[in-house]
């Protein structure tokens, strides 16, 4: 019985003993009172025990109201609260525990108004006399009563040193749930800035995390910014946020018109996590090397040769650690990044290039199977499609359709309804391969493009996604440029759409996407007919294209954009005809200084018809020396344009080539007379 009393009584305190102390005195009074009664026993027992009953009832209902009107707060599941606990050691004013309120509160007013944190004070103390551990696990489940999200508590020795410890109070991983502080000088100016520092510091990484799992980058980037100007973090710590900042920055900047800017911090600080991460963990320092990689390849801006490059060499110093007899996962996982990285290599031998991405992406199809990880294999067979659809050989067609049907295996998994991203990625990458299947039906292919590019613009918004929005819309002009029927109306489409996704792809934010739809706008207007207004449009778009693709940084798109503006001269009526043609053919031999027979044998043999039509019409049927030129031109076009894989080609080829060698007869007999 004595036992229970202590219990009880330790159960009370400060006011509520008291309230049950007088309580139990009443009891005994009232005991002793209605005992002195002459009443029979049985009848003064019975008045006795209702009276206790009553007094004790009474009793608990007053302390029950007292506690409820004088409950301390609890955090509301809208706010992240802080809770500071009373200091042990602290003077009976509670000083310190006032001080550090105020100062948290006061940092609180320099904060944004949606951050929606809460300072509150506990009249609860905590020390360590049972251990540094128990006395944290206190402050958690007091924190978790309270519904808080920090607890800072502490010891105070003397009038200048403090103590402080934190107490993280979460569901969710962090590098670190406590802090237990070295002891801190206090003065009567200020506190240290660590202590009003820290909390935020934790709050910020602490939400931003919570954001991140949830694959809410968007919530998460200012959380982690914040988080990364606020003092506190260790150095593990500070490299973690650093790569969970980049990671956001990178995922946020595929939905910005002003991309570049989020891939250039993306890329400072992967490699300041990287420099941090590589003496101390290394398969981190692999991660962040391959996430570098993916965010070089993006960036538009600066040295686009230099970028990729970047890329590839960060994708191969990652695969320095992530083997796939160890690293299974992640190895295919940077296999396939190198693959993207080798696709956009602008510079040195494409088909090499290409190749080097397909070898890449295969190896990592030995990871990623359908069955074991359908997603990432949905990527894989997504990004496989690409070199295929772009491999410049004879055998286009064949290369073409393997490209289809990568791109179809991966609509298996990446469905509209649950991978609505990739699904349209997927769209508008299978609507390029029909555009350029040759054969089969030309305009049933042409139809099954722009299917594909309609579908893909259902996800694809100007408002959620405006670069991907912008590159399908140049996709969609390809197709309505090259469509056979109804030339002039499909052709208009086709400005429509270049000029529309040019709103987005502006020469500053999209260099590259930029120069690429004012070569095919270029097209657009060489489609239209043969007014000089059109043939100037389309000279001044290729120009602009020729001012970002140069010979030194991306030969192969500049020698594309050369040889169009090499047709326009061809073309083009007014002025000096022969300083036209002139520009026409330096503009066609420009083109094969880059196109080898070897390397891109099909862009090689239009670029020698080109040349060999420039040169017969620069004779003026007459000139044997330019003749010879000509017919030399459209011979070496004959070896690669057969009549089996290219009729239309062969039979334009050997047409003008008759031409030729009649002019070239016509010559040799007036030379004759």
């Amino acid at each position: 019985m004595e036992e229970i009393f202590k219990r009880i009584l330790g159960k009370l305190k400060g006011l509520d003993f008291w309230i049950a102390l007088f309580f139990v005195v009443a009891e005994i009074v009232s005991w002793e009172v209605i005992g002195a009664t002459k009443a029979e026993d049985k009848e003064v027992l019975n008045r006795r025990l209702g009276v206790a009953v009553t007094l004790a009832v009474v009793a608990v209902s007053v302390i029950a109201v007292r506690r409820f009107f004088n409950r301390e707060r609890r955090f509301s599941k809208k706010l992240r609260g802080i809770l500071v606990m009373r200091i042990a050691g602290d003077d009976e004013k509670d000083s310190l525990q006032r001080e550090l309120i105020a100062n948290l509160n006061g940092e609180l007013q320099k904060e944004s108004t949606d951050q929606q944190i809460e300072v509150h004070a506990s009249r609860e103390m905590l020390d360590e006399s049972r251990g540094l551990a128990d006395a944290h696990s206190r402050a958690r489940r007091i924190g978790q009563r309270r519904k808080a999200a920090l607890v800072i508590w502490g010891q105070k020795v003397g009038d200048k040193k403090f103590f402080p410890r934190i107490t993280f109070i979460t569901k969710e991983w962090m590098p670190m749930s406590e802090r237990t502080h070295e002891v801190q000088s206090i003065t009567e100016l200020r506190l240290p800035d660590i202590l009003v520092d820290e909390p935020f510091y934790l709050l910020d990484l602490a939400v931003g995390v919570s954001y991140y799992r949830d694959s809410k980058y968007q919530d998460a980037l200012p959380r982690f910014k914040a988080a990364l100007q606020r003092k506190g973090a260790s150095p593990d710590e500070l490299a973690e946020l650093q790569f969970l900042t980049a990671f956001c920055d990178w995922s946020v900047s595929v939905s910005q018109k002003k991309q570049s800017s989020y891939v250039e911090e993306a890329i400072e600080l992967f490699e300041k996590a990287a420099k941090a991460f590589q003496p101390v963990d290394q398969q981190k320092w692999a991660m962040t090397q391959m996430n570098l990689g993916v965010a070089y390849r993006a960036l538009q801006i600066g040295d686009r040769v230099a970028n990729v490059q970047r890329a590839i060499a960060a994708c191969e110093a990652a695969l320095s650690f992530f083997t796939e007899e160890k690293f299974p996962i992640d190895w295919a996982g940077t296999q396939n990044n190198l693959g993207v990285a080798y696709f956009y290599l602008p510079t040195g031998n494409r088909a090499a290039n290409l190749q080097k991405a397909i070898t890449a992406y295969e190896a990592a199809l030995r990871v990623r199977t359908e069955k074991d990880f359908p997603v990432d294999w949905a990527t894989t067979q997504n990004n496989l499609g690409n070199p295929y659809c772009d491999f410049p050989s004879v055998d286009r067609a064949v290369n073409v359709q393997k490209a289809i049907t990568a791109y179809e295996a991966a609509l298996r998994v990446r469905t509209e309804k649950d991978f609505p991203v990739d699904w349209a990625m997927t769209q508008n990458n299978l609507g390029n391969a029909y555009h350029v299947l040759t054969t089969g039906d030309r305009a049933a292919n042409l139809r099954k493009a722009i299917t594909a590019f309609e579908r893909a613009l259902r996800v694809r918004t100007e408002k959620d996604f405006p670069a991907d929005w912008a590159m399908t819309q140049n996709n969609l002009g390809n197709v309505y440029r090259d469509f056979p029927a109804d030339q002039a109306v499909n052709v208009q489409k086709a400005i429509t759409a270049y000029q529309a996704a040019l709103k987005v792809q502006t020469e500053k934010e999209f260099p590259v996407d930029w120069a690429m739809t004012q070569n095919n706008l270029g097209l657009a207007y060489l489609a239209l007919p043969t007014l000089d207004s059109n043939l100037q449009k389309a000279i001044a778009a290729f120009e602009a294209a020729l001012s970002v693709y140069t010979e030194k940084d991306v030969p192969v798109e500049w020698a594309k954009v050369r040889g169009n503006s090499g047709v326009v001269y061809l073309r083009m009526s007014t002025g000096n005809r022969t300083a036209n043609l002139q520009k026409a053919i330096a503009a066609f031999e420009a083109v094969l200084s880059v196109y080898t027979e070897k390397d891109f044998p099909v862009e090689w043999a239009k670029g020698q018809l080109n040349l060999g039509l420039a040169y017969s019409k620069m004779s003026g049927a007459s000139d044997m020396k330019i003749l010879k030129k000509a017919k030399a031109a459209l011979e070496a076009a004959l070896r690669v344009f057969d009549e089996t894989r290219f009729p239309d080609y062969h039979g334009l080829s050997s047409e003008l080539l008759c031409v030729v060698d009649q002019q070239l007869s016509g010559t040799r007999l007036e030379k004759e007379r």
